[in-house]
């Protein structure tokens, strides 16, 4: 239960990128925003403590719509990731049971 309330605490603070975004930079690298991001969600997750509001300098310069988009990806390969989890320890349990 703590893994999913830091989950779903570390994407509603994704959420917020855009809210932050100014226009777009041709010095802007969208992957390097995208690792800098799952970095910090990754980090909230484990730690269970919320993610801040505070954007990674790696994601200066890109537009609103990149940000979304990247917030969008990053969101959906956590809850891919929390998914599996819940999936493995089900799988877990039910082995150990009688």
């Amino acid at each position: 239960m703590k893994t999913r309330t830091a989950v779903v605490a570390a994407l509603l603070a994704v959420g917020t990128l855009g809210l932050t975004a100014c226009g777009s930079d041709d010095k802007a690298d969208p992957a390097a925003c995208k690792a800098a991001v799952a970095e910090q969600v990754s980090e909230a997750v484990k730690s269970g403590k919320e993610m801040g509001e505070d954007r990674p300098s790696a994601c200066d310069g890109l537009s609103e719509k990149e940000l979304d988009k990247i917030a969008r990806e990053v969101a959906s390969k956590e809850i891919e990731d929390s998914l599996g989890d819940l999936q493995e320890s089900l799988d877990e349990l039910e082995q150990s049971a009688p």
